[in-house]
């Protein structure tokens, strides 16, 4: 019986994601399974590995809210459309909460835009304030992102992902953590 309940948690919201905008449903699949595998890789509890996959599934949930025409514009965001787009982890967390999810999934949601060295969004918080659900999601939700074509960017080869985010620890990225996906990835590669 849990595992319907569970099923259901993600049904309801990957249809809607899927519904509004298909390459964010895509993404936000690859994004849960390589969250998963990074999980198994340091070694974390199955419980914590099956949260990391439900957050990488949901983290962009907030996207349901925000125009398709803004999702998927190829040129500039205005500056309106920016600050809309940038409230999507604040939506997705609010469309979440009391929904049964974990704390993890809740915060990592919520905070998987900020930067290690605290110029993310949408709080600019800043290395030990970010909880590590939020960092480890950072790094693939970014690797995902770089290595898939958009329409406002071509897809880059995984060495040119893995150079950018390797090149980012530290502002972007916990240090650390890209050592360990850094690994992570040559080993499933």
């Amino acid at each position: 019986m849990t595992q319907v309940i569970e099923s259901s948690l993600l049904f309801k919201p990957l249809q809607e994601l899927w519904e509004h905008d298909e390459y964010t449903f895509q993404h936000s699949l690859r994004v849960a399974d390589l969250l998963k595998r990074f999980g198994e890789f340091l070694n974390m509890p199955r419980g914590y590995q099956d949260d990391l996959y439900k957050l990488g599934a949901l983290h962009d949930i907030g996207k349901t809210k925000i125009p398709s025409e803004i999702l998927n514009k190829s040129k500039p965001l205005t500056t309106d459309e920016w600050q809309l787009l940038t409230q999507h982890p604040v939506i997705g967390y609010n469309m979440l909460t009391g929904e049964g999810y974990s704390s993890n999934i809740l915060s990592g949601l919520l905070y998987h835009h900020e930067n290690y060295d605290g110029t993310g969004y949408p709080f600019k918080l800043k290395g030990g304030q970010l909880p590590l659900f939020a960092q480890i999601l950072r790094i693939v939700d970014s690797f995902d992102a770089i290595t898939n074509e958009r329409t406002y960017q071509n897809a880059s080869t995984f060495s040119e992902a893995l150079n950018d985010i390797t090149r980012l620890q530290g502002s972007a990225y916990e240090p650390s953590l890209i050592e360990d996906f850094e690994r992570m990835l040559h080993s499933i590669k």
